[in-house]
């Protein structure tokens, strides 16, 4: 029989990483940064702290804890991009695809996906406002 190469990921998503970050962003703090407050106590005495990567950081002048847009969110410190958590939310939330489904059709490894999944089980509110896609 003739044998097919394996097909890569033919699905991507119509959004970057730094807009999915400047979603996240206005989701969390507002348009123009209005709800701007500390995550760590609350604080609105925060100021902007430069950047890390797309984004944006930021130190309370209260409490001096210095935390980022993606902070205690299912973004931070992932291996897996932004615009990929996006594509699994909307495969998973929205079209109800299986694990092993979403890992086949973008060709990540199996484990990767099903903790993924797990974290966007939790994080579905969010998601479900951003994954009209």
């Amino acid at each position: 029989g003739i044998h097919m190469p394996k097909k890569k990921a033919v699905l991507t998503i119509n959004i970057t990483d730094n807009e999915v970050i400047q979603h996240l962003r206005e989701h969390r703090f507002g348009k123009n940064l209005e709800n701007l407050h500390c995550i760590y106590c609350g604080s609105k005495n925060v100021i902007k702290y430069g950047w890390r990567g797309p984004a944006r950081r930021y130190k309370c002048k209260d409490c001096g804890k210095t935390f980022t847009d993606t902070t205690n969110t299912i973004f931070e410190n992932s291996k897996i991009k932004p615009s990929t958590w996006l594509l699994i939310a909307y495969l998973h939330l929205k079209l109800g695809l299986t694990t092993s489904a979403i890992a086949r059709e973008l060709g990540m490894p199996y484990k990767t996906v099903w903790e993924a999944v797990k974290k966007i089980q939790k994080a579905a509110k969010f998601f479900q406002g951003h994954a009209e896609a």
